[in-house]
């Protein structure tokens, strides 16, 4: 199957800085490079950047059915030899390493090529690394069924086509980011490709003048940008859309009322990386009544909640999780997109078929064996105490980093009396700085790490006063 390249030859695809790349152009660049570096099988490391090269080399990888993974550009060089290493693909690109054992230099744009032969891959197509809510680096490996599946369902939903611009305000890593560029170069949309993101001046630059009619976000995209959209709505801008980490209801409603005010669209969206990646979306502007659900189910795709838990039948599930190369070439489609998979969320579908979601199976907690669910702690907090905090459990005490002005230790013993637990399993501090994923999600193993220590020192601060 040849990638889609869905716009007229003649037809603008890719603007960078003052360059715009047609759709013509675009698909010669990705024969050429195809031709010259692709001429063999094997994976392919692409350490992913909003460059046109970078864009160009993965369409070229797309095009030809050569595997690709995808590696953040911000990993210091030797997490990014870590992966050469567990992965072995058959070429390296965009490493600046001085040296990549087993590997030799090409002379081509810092790609490296292996010098003993290449594993095969099975039926993958695309490897995107996610750090998972453990912090565990896991790869997902998908195949290119899957994601032209993905992105003929966002192309349909969010009615993307050759009028349509977006801007790349998320990483090519990211696999929301990345099926932004699928999605908008399938319909014969236009993409201002940039790396600047939110709330670099830059950006509000582009967004203001470039022409975008979509933006793509996750929750900190909107949290940064929320204040100037409603002081100064850009002229071109049609449509919000969100996914990624859930968001307040409260923001929810502010975002849909001001894109209601401006005559454009909000979608409130629900994915995952393992189904490549948007599963849900709606304009909430057209339901209101909605607002705090993430939508309905994309063309294809079938929900169920069984048990609490968000289950999911797609054509774009993911084959499974690699770690290594011997994992990568055992993968084989056993009919993945036959069969329902759990998603880890919590969650609820109303009769009008839109979900809710409530929170992940891996952030519930049993302190002395109450079942707590560590995202409805955060939600209680914000919603009923006015407080912003994030919450964490290490060794059956919930920790909660605290945000705002609030004083930590009311806010503990306040949250102790309503979860109905003696005042020793629950311990707060305050959290100047939330940790993020590159993603831009909420690093709970990170915080769970900072909490644990800050609150140690806390108690043992207590005891010695006592």
């Amino acid at each position: 199957m040849m990638w889609p390249l869905g716009g007229a030859a003649e037809a603008p695809a890719l603007i960078v800085d003052d360059e715009v790349v047609t759709y013509g152009a675009l698909a010669a660049a990705v024969d050429t490079v195809a031709a010259r570096v692709l001429d063999k099988p094997g994976l392919v490391l692409l350490v992913a950047d909003w460059t046109l090269d970078a864009v160009i080399l993965h369409l070229a990888c797309l095009q030809t059915g050569t595997p690709v993974l995808l590696v953040d550009p911000t990993l210091e060089t030797a997490r990014v030899l870590e992966i050469v290493s567990a992965y072995e693909p058959r070429l390296v690109v965009g490493a600046s390493a001085d040296e990549i054992p087993a590997y030799a230099p090409t002379g081509w744009q810092d790609t490296w090529l292996r010098c003993t032969a290449a594993h095969g891959t099975g039926d993958a197509q695309l490897i995107v690394l996610t750090s998972g809510s453990t912090g565990e680096p896991k790869g997902v490996a998908v195949m290119k069924d899957a994601l032209v599946a993905n992105a003929a369902a966002i192309i349909d939903r969010l009615e993307i086509d050759a009028h349509t611009r977006g801007i790349t305000s998320l990483p090519l890593q990211y696999s929301f980011g990345l099926s932004v560029l699928h999605s908008h170069l399938a319909a014969g949309a236009s993409l201002i490709l940039t790396r600047h993101r939110p709330p670099a001046r830059r950006f509000w630059e582009l967004l203001m003048s470039g022409g975008v009619t979509h933006l793509a976000g996750i929750t900190l995209t909107f949290e940064l940008l929320e204040r100037r959209l409603a002081e100064q709505w850009p002229p071109s801008l049609l449509q919000l859309a969100h996914s990624g980490a859930p968001m307040s209801a409260e923001l929810q409603r502010r975002l849909v009322d001001t894109a209601a005010a401006n005559d454009a669209a909000f979608f409130a969206m629900y994915g995952q990386t393992e189904f490549m990646t948007r599963i849900t979306a709606a304009d909430l502007v057209g339901r209101p009544d909605k607002v705090g659900s993430v939508g309905t189910a994309l063309s294809g795709i079938a929900l169920r909640v069984e048990g609490g838990v968000i289950t999911v039948q797609s054509p774009s599930a993911m084959l499974g999780y690699v770690a290594s190369a011997a994992e990568l070439a055992a993968l084989r489609d056993d009919g993945v997109a036959e069969r329902f998979h759990g998603t880890g969320d919590l969650g609820e579908l109303d009769d009008d078929g839109f979900l809710w979601i409530r929170g992940r199976t891996s952030r519930l907690c049993k302190p002395l064996g109450r079942r707590i669910s560590l995202d409805e702690v955060e939600r209680h907090l914000r919603e009923d105490a006015g407080v912003e905090a994030i919450a964490v459990s290490v060794a059956d005490r919930v920790l909660l980093g605290v945000l705002d002005d609030a004083e930590p230790g009311a806010v503990a013993l306040a949250l102790a009396k309503t979860l109905h637990l003696p005042p020793s399993a629950v311990a707060a501090s305050a959290l100047s700085v939330v940790p993020r994923t590159s993603g831009g999600k909420i690093d709970y193993a990170t915080a769970a790490t900072a909490l644990d220590a800050a609150t140690g020192l806390e108690d043992a601060r207590a005891a010695a006063r006592s």
